[in-house]
């Protein structure tokens, strides 16, 4: 599994953490967990030094996204249809390399000022 690149687990809804090993996955870029039983994002994903893309959509993430617990390396980030109300204030210095987040359908009412420092950023959708 070392040269494993992307991990894509849709529609299992009994999934709602990863093993430990995730974290030794040093060529994994490209993680999805659409349509999961994920209530927070998994700890073990900050640990992953190559991820780029992460997608927990339609899951049932709540509660303040806390940008720290990702790893920086994180380019898209595709939490579309959560219940999150909140991102953490340091989103631009947790996450520098972001370009696209999709936050539709979730439940912010507000976006931190920070996100206005994210140089890279090319796509914000935020519709619902």
């Amino acid at each position: 599994l070392t040269a494993l690149k992307k991990i894509d687990c849709p529609l299992n809804p009994d999934l709602s953490e990863l093993p430990e090993w995730i974290s030794e996955l040093k060529q994994l870029e490209i993680g999805f967990f659409p349509s999961c039983g994920f209530t927070t994002i998994p700890r073990q994903l900050s640990l992953v030094p190559n991820l780029r893309m992460l997608s927990f959509k339609s899951c049932m993430l709540g509660g303040e996204l806390l940008c720290s617990q990702l790893p920086k390396t994180i380019e898209w980030l595709i939490l579309t249809g959560n219940r999150l109300d909140a991102i953490s204030d340091n989103v631009a210095e947790a996450l520098p390399n972001l370009r696209k987040v999709m936050l539709s359908h979730n439940q912010l009412k507000r976006l931190p000022d920070s996100m206005s420092s994210l140089k890279r950023l090319e796509l914000l959708r935020i519709s619902g």
